[in-house]
């Protein structure tokens, strides 16, 4: 029971740290204010801690600014960002549940597939000579008798 735990909040960290850079990619395409301002928060509060980042971030100060050159005044909402974060991890976390098995299975099958094609020898399929084993038999049983 304690490895389904621990294996839950690693991946609740890994989907929330994925989650956090899915809406940070997409604030960087809209608002440069916005997205420098995520970017800053991220080094005081890493999104791999998980929860912990979301707490900080619903908790953090909403901020307003003015641009002195051109004018335009910014608003930074961390309770709309982190729940953009939430939207995004929730969804990652369906897929992953969806694809999840199917995934495993297929890298179980291409490492076994790799090991058997490295370990077996089919007639007329590979021309590499394998060291033979029967020399070693041979020689250690030369050695036990003496």
């Amino acid at each position: 029971m304690y490895c389904c735990r621990e294996t839950a909040r690693l991946a609740l960290r890994m989907l929330t740290a994925r989650a956090a850079g899915v809406v940070l990619q997409n604030i960087s395409e809209v608002d440069s204010y916005k997205s420098q301002w995520l970017q800053d928060h991220f080094k005081k509060n890493p999104p791999l801690e998980g929860n912990t980042f979301l707490a900080n971030l619903l908790n953090a100060k909403p901020v307003h600014g003015v641009n002195p050159y051109t004018g335009a005044t910014y608003h930074v909402n961390p309770a709309q960002i982190a729940s953009a974060v939430l939207a995004t991890r929730e969804a990652l976390a369906a897929k992953l549940a969806r694809n999840l098995e199917v995934k495993v299975s297929d890298a179980n099958i291409d490492v076994m597939r790799t090991h058997l094609e490295t370990h077996t020898y089919v007639s007329g399929s590979n021309n590499e000579r394998r060291p033979s084993y029967r020399h070693y038999r041979q020689s250690n049983k030369q050695h036990q008798h003496m």
